[in-house]
């Protein structure tokens, strides 16, 4: 599993990491947690397909739109949001403890994307097993979130216990997002999703749907 394509996003839980990774997939080699990894999650294996790179790009921007609920629905939210397990087949515990193999479907997506797993229970002892496991993986980290994770636990889950608030790792060679001085700044948004792209090596290029889907993010948290 270790390549240079493999992203890890360091972060608290509600604090919108999956928020950022979908906004960085609005890129058209950057893949969000596609329902790929068998024999149970298979919906998204039109990404196999020999279809045109325009009908990929419209059905990869349809199931982003598809990670956010009607404001009825916010207490069901893990119901739509796309994510690793759906992904790689297993968690990021199984992976990096077991550790366990990604199915092999969603390691050749490694070949021409930037595909991610989510790191949400961080102590230093786990950073040094990931750098032993995935010495080529770059890394994001979401800081300065809690203004945001408290805002977004109220509406997705107001019987949470205490919300738990790891410390996240400094000195990593990340890209560092700043997640309360960007939220409800559609523009802040935008402009941190092409500098993370660009410290991927990549172009900045987005769908134009990014701001659509930042909008209607923010406005069911609201």
């Amino acid at each position: 599993m270790d390549h240079p394509n493999l992203v890890v996003v360091h972060y608290n839980q509600y604090a919108g990491g999956k928020f950022f990774i979908n906004c960085l997939a609005h890129h058209e080699q950057v893949l969000p947690g596609l329902c790929v990894a068998a024999p149970v999650h298979t919906y998204d294996h039109w990404i196999f397909e020999p279809l045109s790179a325009s009908e990929k790009t419209q059905r990869k921007i349809s199931r982003i739109n598809s990670t956010i609920p009607e404001q009825s629905r916010m207490h069901f939210w893990a119901q739509h949001e796309l994510g690793c397990q759906q992904f790689w087949g297993w968690g990021f515990g199984h992976l990096w403890s077991v550790p366990v193999q990604a199915v092999d479907y969603s390691l050749s997506l490694l070949n021409d994307h930037r595909c991610f797993i989510v790191n949400h229970v961080m102590n230093i002892n786990e950073f040094d097993r990931i750098h032993e496991l995935w010495p080529q993986a770059r890394h994001i980290v979401l800081h300065n979130e809690t203004q945001f994770q408290q805002r977004a636990v109220q509406f997705k889950s107001p019987d949470y216990g205490p919300l738990k608030t790891a410390q996240l790792p400094r000195g990593l060679a990340a890209f560092y997002f700043d997640v309360d001085s960007t939220q409800f700044n559609r523009s802040a948004v935008v402009k941190s999703t092409e500098q993370c792209l660009e410290w991927l090596g990549l172009n900045i290029s987005v769908n134009d749907n990014i701001h659509n889907y930042i909008e209607r993010y923010f406005a069911i948290h609201q």
